[in-house]
């Protein structure tokens, strides 16, 4: 029989993500006590199983990838899978008057001018709106010149026909 893969709480908490001060309590919760090591009383250890019960109650990926980016993109495509299939940030629906205006700089409005605009909510809307405004200001040396982005299924396609 194959020896069963132990670490250490510090390494487990590594690799859910967590500090150990964060491991201590949800191991007290799962009921989850960690092996002594019997060359040091001191050192704990947790089982491969317990370290997978552990990341399973609180919906982390044990991973361990020393890069922290692909640990976090891993936990990500974890909880998206658990959600389900959610939109991308260019799908969405801008959320503020800051994202709005992120979104109108792609189409050649100014990020300032357009965070200083009464802007709709949804994107259609602050498309005629941003035009209608540069139509009734005008626009100088090709400032605020709309244009469409190279986004396919953006709603700029139907409306700015140039």
């Amino acid at each position: 029989m194959p020896a069963m893969k132990t670490y250490t709480l510090d390494e487990a908490a590594h690799l859910l993500g967590i500090s150990k001060n964060t491991l201590v309590p949800w191991m007290r919760k799962a009921g989850i006590h960690a092996a002594r090591a019997k060359h040091d009383q001191r050192y704990h250890y947790l089982t491969q199983e317990q370290l997978d019960a552990l990341a399973a109650a609180h919906g982390r990926v044990v991973t361990d990838q020393p890069d922290p980016l692909a640990a976090m993109q891993a936990r990500i495509a974890a909880l998206e899978a658990a959600l389900g299939a959610r939109p991308s940030s260019e799908e969405r629906e801008p959320a503020s008057r800051a994202d709005m205006a992120r979104w109108l700089e792609k189409h050649g409005v100014a990020f300032n001018t357009a965070r200083q605009w009464p802007l709709p909510t949804d994107r259609q809307a602050a498309l005629i709106y941003a035009q209608g405004h540069i139509n009734a200001v005008g626009h100088r040396k090709g400032h605020n010149r709309l244009h469409q982005c190279e986004d396919t299924s953006c709603v700029c396609r139907s409306l700015l026909l140039f």
